[in-house]
């Protein structure tokens, strides 16, 4: 995370990129913004799309305005798939899509890597073997086809 803003009104906020961060995941812009704090508040306000966050943790703003992000980009794929989405709704969508998407993708491989990881890193085992006891018979080998 950058510097924390120190503008105090909206007239002289700060300009900045809203970004998506995690764990072993290059970082990816989420929304050019601008940002400032008033009454004891951080205020985060996109500059490409209606959406704004609040909260008196700089930190805790910039999550909230994820958050929202995605619940509002869930909104309008809604309205999209219904075909009710407006041509400006439809703009947005697109805009964050194109963002959301690739780290989405980013985090699910890094966690279907740790469900591989995890098992074997612990000296557990996935797979099992259960000997029965008696022997194969050749009518029930496997074929070499």
């Amino acid at each position: 995370m950058g510097d924390i803003p120190t503008a105090t009104t909206e007239g002289d906020a700060e300009a900045g990129c809203v970004t998506l961060t995690s764990s072993g995941i290059a970082e990816q812009p989420l929304s050019d913004a601008v940002a400032w704090r008033e009454d004891g508040v951080y205020i985060v306000r996109s500059t490409e799309f209606d959406m704004s966050a609040e909260d008196e943790r700089f930190q805790d703003a910039l999550d909230l305005f994820a958050h929202r992000t995605f619940e509002y980009a869930a909104m309008l794929a809604e309205l999209a798939q219904k075909d009710e989405a407006t041509e400006e709704e439809r703009r947005v969508l697109s805009l964050i899509s194109e963002r959301v998407f690739p780290f989405m993708e980013a985090v699910e491989r890094r966690e279907e890597r740790r469900r591989w990881l995890i098992p074997r890193r612990r000296l557990q085992r996935t797979g099992h073997w259960r000997h029965r006891g008696t022997q194969a018979k050749s009518s029930s080998q496997l074929s070499r086809a």
